[in-house]
């Protein structure tokens, strides 16, 4: 049930085939989001950010200040960008096929996407009009959630087709619902944080997020090669593979690893943070 506390949904992800269908931002377009969000700057990275495994022993690097070593640490490049540009040219963009399957990951992740903005969303009033939970969450529920204290916060992702996220966990404490709103599929799978061992998982980062290493991909054959720890995973019963279509929602706990493959045409996803007021950003 949805007892007091601050849990929201269990604690394994949950599927909702179609559940967004009906949602004002399922109707979406990159033509309709170049429009709106036209001149408007923010922040693109490399969906690869993860651990990199290689150590610089050169002295002189050691006075850079500690957030550079952080970024240096986590492989993330943040870049900032024209919204309304990207998704004009988001349909044309590609990523390379040929060659290794881990080669393709790596260049999967190299690739250049939007990351996750609130401001970029919540400074657009005709875009935070088609946010509203109350019509997502229907048949009284999202009214149920605020009487309980829960809140959420919208933002937004979107890639071209064959690009791969770093494998990676978020730490927003009541979890996410992942709002695919296509027009491509996303391959997905996921691991619960009791993996975090086995996936060599640094501690928490400043940014809200846990870890492995960046070359991980849990979509290869060969990952338990290049990582052994790995290979109790590939039997783990609670592995999750699945694949989301336009207008499904996935439910995923707080500290849940994921990684995800955009597959077939480039995405748009949009993911609802879970806060309750019993709990301290």
């Amino acid at each position: 049930g949805m007892g007091g506390g601050a849990r929201l949904f269990p604690g394994e992800p949950l599927l909702l085939r179609g559940f967004a269908s009906s949602w004002p931002a399922a109707r979406w377009t990159f033509n309709s989001l170049a429009r709106r969000l036209a001149g408007e700057q923010t922040t693109f990275i490399s969906f690869g950010c993860g651990i990199d495994e290689e150590e610089d022993d050169d002295e002189s690097e050691q006075e850079e200040s500690s957030d550079e070593a952080e970024e240096s640490r986590i492989g993330c490049q943040d870049v900032q960008g024209d919204a309304g540009e990207f998704f004009r040219e988001l349909p044309g963009m590609r990523v390379g096929r040929r060659g290794l399957e881990d080669d393709q990951h790596l260049a999967g992740l190299q690739v250049q996407m939007l990351r996750e903005n609130p401001d970029l969303l919540y400074g657009k009033s005709n875009l935070v009009a088609d946010l509203r939970t109350h019509t997502l969450l229907r048949g009284g529920w999202a009214s149920d959630f605020e009487r309980r204290g829960y809140s959420f916060v919208a933002t937004l992702w979107a890639g071209p087709s064959n690009a791969t996220t770093g494998l990676h966990a978020d730490l927003d404490p009541g979890g996410v619902f992942l709002v695919h709103l296509g027009p491509g599929t996303k391959r997905l799978v996921a691991l619960p944080p009791s993996t975090a061992s086995a996936l060599q998982a640094a501690a928490p980062s400043g940014d809200g997020g846990f870890y492995p290493p960046r070359s991980i991909n849990l979509f290869s054959a060969s990952v338990t090669s290049a990582f052994p720890s790995t290979a109790t995973l590939r039997e783990h019963p609670d592995l999750v593979r699945l694949s989301l279509e336009p207008g499904d929602v996935l439910c995923i706990p707080c500290g849940w690893f994921h990684q995800v493959q955009y597959m077939g045409e480039p995405s748009v996803s949009v993911s609802l943070a879970v806060w309750h007021r019993d709990i301290d950003e």
